[in-house]
């Protein structure tokens, strides 16, 4: 049947009418079909995905929910991994330095296993920019400093020394004490090492330095955790329309992890930028840690005292 169909339009085309151009006879051309193209003016993608996300609600209304939970997840879980476990768990192969956070089959959390260099650039901060022994001990009072250290000396040299030698040098504690506290501060770089004092209790007690940077910074790590579910909410909408345009199962994971990322990179641009206050008509932008800058000064100092330049520290 197809050979006889093709002899028939192969007779019709040498009976048809030839037309003479110069010297060459041409056959007429012969008509080809043509399919109409889509037009930009036919219903549009929004249309179809709006379509589509209607016809199924509940079963796209997953999507955003499942991303703001990954975004919640993600964020407490990069928190966590930030401070914990303290000592590294897992295999040691391949790992690639001593203070690497991470080998091939293990983690230690990012803060302790560099306590030796984040405790190094504190301490530098602290001794070259906000404190100065010298500076600071010459404020003192030798006499009145010494007043308030009498009752303590006069306990230890009682307890230590008996009742004599308390009474005897109990008139001469007020000068003995003011001349050692005047000497002390032409010398006190000399005496106190604190450098070395600070970095001391740091590389002691890994937990003092992840207890520091939980303690001034606890708003930010909540922001942190917590902006992952409205991030991820967000951006969630976005998956759900990119699913309804393109039903791919491969964009599901991969916008899982778009998602994760983006998340944790929105949280710590809006944390610490911009670092000065910038208007935006009657807004005033900056970063949540330095818009917190005289709270978090007081904290840190309050820290330091308690913790680190403690009264049994330095002794």
């Amino acid at each position: 049947m197809w050979a006889a169909q093709r002899s028939r339009a192969e007779l019709a085309l040498c009976r048809a009418p030839r037309r003479r151009c110069g010297h060459v006879l041409h056959a007429p051309a012969m008509a080809i079909p043509t399919f109409p193209t889509p037009s930009l003016r036919s219903p549009s993608a929004i249309v179809n995905m709006t379509r589509a996300i209607c016809r199924r609600p509940l079963e796209y209304a997953t999507i955003p929910a499942v991303a703001a939970f990954l975004g919640l997840a993600t964020n407490w879980v990069g928190v966590k991994m930030m401070f914990y476990p303290i000592e590294y768990v897992g295999s040691e192969w391949y790992r690639p330095a001593p203070d690497s956070p991470g080998g091939l089959f293990g983690w230690q959390g990012v803060v302790p296993a560099k306590t030796e260099r984040m405790a190094s650039r504190l301490v530098d901060i602290i001794t070259m920019r906000l404190l100065s022994l010298p500076q600071a001990f010459s404020r003192l009072c030798p006499q009145r400093t010494a007043e308030l250290l009498i009752p303590a000396v006069d306990d230890a040299v009682r307890r230590d020394c008996g009742e004599a030698w308390a009474v005897a040098l109990r008139p001469l504690l007020p000068w003995i004490l003011s001349r050692a506290i005047s000497e002390m501060q032409k010398e006190i770089e000399g005496i106190l090492d604190l450098k070395s004092l600070v970095m001391t209790a740091f590389l002691r007690d890994k937990e003092m330095l992840i207890d520091l940077f939980q303690e001034v910074g606890r708003v930010e790590l909540k922001f942190l955790v917590e902006s992952g579910f409205g991030f991820g909410f967000a951006l969630g909408l976005l998956q759900m329309a990119a699913w309804a345009a393109l039903p791919r199962i491969w964009t599901l994971p991969a916008a899982g992890a778009v998602v994760g990322y983006i998340t944790n990179w929105i949280a710590i641009k809006l944390v610490f930028e911009p670092a000065e206050p910038v208007h935006v008509g009657p807004i005033v932008v900056q970063g949540m840690f330095e818009s917190r800058q005289a709270e978090v000064s007081n904290e840190f100092g309050g820290f330091l005292e308690k913790r680190g330049l403690s009264p049994p520290c330095l002794l």
